[in-house]
């Protein structure tokens, strides 16, 4: 940033792996310093990798399954709010 003071800082493709983590807190809880950090650092935008995934934190043709702020539960036909989503909602 000191360098280039010209120049904007965008966060991109950032997620949280291992798999979709529903109803998990600490994810929300990672996300939310995550973002923080970078603002904090002079970061201009943050955008998150996926903002919808499937209950298998999916579809992803490499098999690294990660979490996302909105599953959809393809299986009993639902969309599940994770608590990521919610602390999105503080940075809006």
């Amino acid at each position: 940033h000191e360098m280039r003071p010209d120049k904007q800082l965008w966060v991109t493709e950032t997620c949280q792996e291992l798999g979709p983590h529903i109803g998990d807190w600490r994810v929300a809880e990672r996300y939310s310093e995550s973002i923080i950090r970078d603002f904090n650092n002079f970061c201009e935008a943050w955008i998150d990798w996926n903002l919808v995934l499937n209950e298998f934190g999916g579809p992803n043709h490499k098999g690294n399954e990660c979490s996302a702020p909105i599953i959809a539960d393809t299986a009993r036909d639902r969309v599940l709010l994770q608590p990521s989503y919610y602390a999105f909602g503080h940075f809006s």
